[in-house]
C-alpha cells in the first residue's frame, strides 16, 4: 500500500468518525430516529462524501444492523441505549466505526467502559503475523473480566476498496483456527456483548491498518 491510498483510507476514516461524533450529538430523547440518520448521512455528503451503507442505528436489544425505514415515526425515549453505526466512503474508500450511547442516562457507563477496553486491547495487539483467533481471544477475555458475555454471531471483517466485508472475519470469541493478519490489511473490530439480565448491547469498531 504506497502513501497515497493509505492517506485515501485515512480521509474515509476521518470523515466516517466526525459523522459519528455528529450523530452522537444530536441523539436526544425525541428526535426522530429517521430525521437523525438523514441528519448524519447529509452530513457525510457535504464534506465530501457518500455513505457506505445505509446509517444504522440499533437500539436496547437489537445488536447491529438496523435502520429505520421511509415512514418510520419513533424517536428515541429516555434510558434507550443506541448503537450508532457510520460508513463513509471516498472514491472507493471506506471508513466504518460505531459507538454506544444512553439517552438521559448513565447506568451501563460499566458495559460501556467494557467495550472501550476490549477495544483498545484487541488493537494493542494487531499486526501483520498476528491470527484472528487470538484476537477474539482477546476480546472474550476483556469482556468475561468485566462480568459480560461476548455476542459469538457478531464480528469485525477485513475491508478493501468499494469491498466492505471480504473474506476475513475478526470474531468476539476465541474460536476455530483463525486467519493470520497480513501486511497492508484494512480491518474492522465490533466487540459486541451484553448484560445477562437486562441486554443491553454494546458495539465499538475502528478501522485499523496492521503495522508491519
Amino acid at each position: 500500500m504506497d502513501n497515497d491510498e493509505l492517506g485515501k483510507w485515512k480521509r474515509a476514516g476521518k470523515l466516517a468518525s466526525r459523522a459519528r461524533e455528529y450523530g452522537k450529538r444530536e441523539i436526544e430523547e425525541g428526535v426522530e430516529k429517521l430525521e437523525l440518520v438523514e441528519a448524519v448521512e447529509n452530513f457525510i455528503r457535504k464534506n465530501g462524501g457518500t455513505p457506505a451503507f445505509p446509517t444504522n442505528l440499533a437500539v436496547n436489544n437489537i445488536a447491529a444492523h438496523w435502520t429505520p425505514n421511509s415512514n418510520d415515526k419513533s424517536v428515541f425515549e429516555y434510558g434507550d441505549v443506541v448503537k450508532l453505526d457510520v460508513g463513509a466512503e471516498i472514491d472507493g474508500y471506506i471508513g466504518d466505526t460505531a459507538l454506544t450511547v444512553e439517552v438521559g442516562t448513565e447506568q451501563q457507563e460499566e458495559l460501556l467502559k467494557s467495550s472501550r477496553q476490549a477495544l483498545k486491547n484487541a488493537i494493542d495487539i494487531m499486526r501483520a503475523g498476528v491470527s484472528t483467533q487470538e484476537i477474539g481471544g482477546m476480546i472474550q477475555k476483556t469482556v468475561e473480566n468485566f462480568g459480560f458475555k461476548p455476542i459469538s454471531n457478531l464480528t469485525g471483517h477485513a475491508i478493501e476498496r468499494y469491498n466492505l466485508h471480504t473474506g476475513i472475519a475478526i470474531p468476539n470469541v476465541k474460536e476455530g483456527r483463525g486467519r493470520i493478519l497480513e501486511k497492508g490489511m484494512i480491518v474492522s473490530n465490533e466487540p459486541g456483548y451484553y448484560e445477562t439480565n437486562k441486554f443491553g448491547i454494546r458495539i465499538e469498531n475502528l478501522i485499523y491498518t496492521t503495522k508491519k
